[in-house]
């Protein structure tokens, strides 16, 4: 009776088919190596070939389902009232005010800061570690905040089914982005706490796609009857920021309002924001994390510099100064001071 010797590199899928059909006939690396050689003895032994299947590796499997991210539309709360002209101004905004307090209370009982839910795009990409030094490979900067144990793209957002699909879940991702836009803050006030609440939109993108939009919740100041030291820096930072800054936002959680998927801050500080990189408008401005010459500097090994200086080109080619003026020599676009 002829021997068989099947070998298992790794776990196996649930769908692997064991027909001989199916099994490659020649040795694959390592084991065309002559010391992996057995030399055969029987008559039997020689006549049989041992028959091989090759199992794609983890590293290159992607989790990634492409119908996720079909038809995905995002929400502008500026623009909503347009796409929905038989609902009223008031009423429609009231209406995505209570479904985005009603995500954001869910994250309130959430008794961990880790990212349980983050979505899988990507996932065995994923080379940033959260323990990683906040030193910069590559850079002689030094960033005040650990690196971001996986980053999304944009386009790689959900769609409305899917993230209906999953619910109560409320997935995160984790994204480098530039603003494009910054809508006015409204103050609003939770119907069943009477809190009040100030929310602020931001409409972000990148180098795969743009109009998305993240809404903060931000506490009033003067309803803390006790300082908070962390919300109030929150606030200060999100208010703080202006269109045409790269920022990281780390788990933003993701919802869906008729059918328009849009990102939002979740409670007890699990959304975090840094403010990456800014083109001053003086010496005494903040710049952020990274300096220009880091980021014109940055290589595939660090990805998240890498993303970086992606996003930046991708604003300086299609929203900034180049996308405004290209190749013409228009001059300069304010006349010089005079006296």
């Amino acid at each position: 009776m002829s021997r068989k010797t099947i070998f298992l590199m790794g776990a196996p899928s649930g769908r692997l088919q064991w027909d001989e059909k199916d099994l490659l006939k020649v040795a694959v690396p390592p084991f065309t190596q002559s010391s992996t050689t057995i030399p055969s003895t029987s008559a039997s032994s020689r006549t049989d070939s041992t028959k091989w299947r090759l199992l794609q590796s983890a590293s290159t499997a992607k989790h990634y389902h492409p119908e996720w991210t079909q038809d995905t539309l995002f929400l502008d709360t500026a623009n909503l009232p347009a796409k929905m002209p038989r609902i009223s101004d008031d009423i429609l905004l009231s209406q995505f005010y209570e479904h985005s307090l009603s995500i954001l209370g869910a994250s309130f009982s959430s008794e961990s800061d880790n990212n349980d839910n983050t979505l899988p795009f990507d996932e065995e990409d994923s080379d940033i570690n959260e323990s990683m030094s906040s030193v910069v490979v590559g850079s002689p900067e030094a960033v005040p905040f650990p690196y971001p144990r996986e980053l999304h793209d944009i386009k790689d957002i959900p769609n409305a089914a899917y993230l209906r699909s999953i619910v109560p879940q409320t997935p995160s991702v984790t994204l480098v982005v530039a603003v494009i836009g910054v809508n006015p803050v409204r103050r609003v006030t939770a119907r069943q706490s009477k809190q009040e609440l100030d929310i602020l939109e931001i409409i972000v993108g990148d180098e795969t796609r743009t109009g998305f939009g993240v809404t903060f919740w931000l506490p009033v100041p003067e309803n803390h009857k006790q300082p908070n030291n962390s919300a109030a820096e929150f606030r200060e930072k999100i208010l703080g920021i202006r269109p045409r800054d790269i920022v990281l936002m780390r788990n933003v959680g993701l919802s869906s309002f008729q059918d328009l998927v849009y990102g939002q801050s979740l409670w007890k500080g699990m959304t975090k924001v840094e403010l990456l990189h800014r083109q001053q408008v003086d010496s005494r401005d903040v710049q952020g994390a990274y300096s220009t010459v880091a980021i014109d500097t940055a290589t595939r090994e660090d990805r998240l510099l890498y993303k970086i200086r992606n996003v930046r080109n991708w604003l300086m080619n299609f929203v900034g100064t180049n996308a405004r003026y290209g190749n013409h020599n228009v001059g300069q676009p304010l006349p010089p001071d005079t006296q």
